[in-house]
């Protein structure tokens, strides 16, 4: 303890198979989990973070993660079975989430994970007589500047005092 702040050892993935209990390599079968955060109400413009989970821990490969057909970004290696990215902000509508694992080598299969469904919202429309104002909502957003947007015929609306 450095300063009365505890320091934070490195993660060692073996100390991550430890917590996924799918440590049996008799089988040449995997399973993939995904879970994605948020699971669901997501304001557009927010973006979704996605963990697989590989089991057997042994497993050494890659996850894709995909909506629907399309894929969220490049293949991600897993370390201790787990896998996670962030994907980028998905428009509003209907989403179809899944995890493709593909292992580096024998003697592991492939698997895919159970689809999860996301529904992002659209952006909220109020009128207000006279002036009709789109707002954009960025809830949770990190960036205060960017909370709420206002539009004022499709364009940003000029600030008044």
């Amino acid at each position: 303890m450095a300063g009365g702040v505890a320091e934070a050892a490195p993660l060692d993935p073996a100390s991550l198979c430890a917590l996924n209990t799918g440590t049996s390599t008799a089988s040449s079968a995997t399973t993939t989990t995904l879970i994605a955060a948020p699971s669901s109400g997501l304001p557009e413009g927010i973006p979704v973070v996605l963990v697989a989970l590989v089991t057997p821990c042994a497993a050494k490969g890659t996850v894709q993660f995909q909506d629907g057909t399309a894929t969220i970004g490049a293949p991600v290696t897993i370390t201790g079975g787990l896998a996670f990215t962030i994907a980028p902000t998905l428009t509003a509508g209907s989403h179809s989430l899944t995890a493709k694992f593909t292992p580096a080598d024998s003697p592991f299969d492939s698997s895919t994970s159970t689809a999860v469904p996301l529904t992002v919202l659209p952006p909220i429309t109020v009128n207000i007589p006279l002036f009709q104002f789109f707002l954009k909502g960025q809830l949770f957003s990190p960036d205060p500047a960017r909370f709420i947007e206002f539009l004022h015929g499709g364009h940003p609306a000029a600030p008044t005092g």
